[in-house]
């Protein structure tokens, strides 16, 4: 892979590349999938979330795609995926996910799993 810059008006910047575009267009390509509608949560901890919308544009595909070239061509992983979610896709963790109620960004879900939690230990 070979990665060019341009100007504003088109324009590509001189210079050979050895690395450096290579991996600051792929850091660009991680930060802009995180920020996609198929991921939710806090920014360092996200979670898939299925959008139908998405599904149907193969917006899924299409991510599994850009993640798997940036690492095939030495840039970075999606580093904005939480713990659990790593450790699940890897196969790090088949069994037994022990996910945290923070995680949970839906805030009527959450508040409603707090409420189970607070009766069942404070009985």
């Amino acid at each position: 892979m070979q990665v060019k810059f341009t100007d504003d008006e088109g324009q590509t910047e001189d210079g050979v590349d050895i690395g450096g575009p290579k991996r600051e267009f792929l850091t660009l390509l991680m930060e802009c999938l995180r920020m996609r509608r198929i991921f939710d949560g806090p920014q360092d901890r996200k979670f898939l979330t299925f959008d139908n919308a998405a599904a149907k544009d193969d917006e899924y595909f299409h991510a599994g795609r850009m993640i798997a070239t940036s690492i095939v061509h030495g840039g970075p992983g999606p580093r904005f995926l939480s713990e659990t979610l790593y450790q699940h896709l890897t196969g790090m963790k088949n069994t037994n996910i022990e996910a945290i109620i923070e995680d949970i960004t839906d805030d009527t879900m959450r508040a409603s799993l707090l409420e189970l939690v607070k009766n069942d230990w404070g009985n």
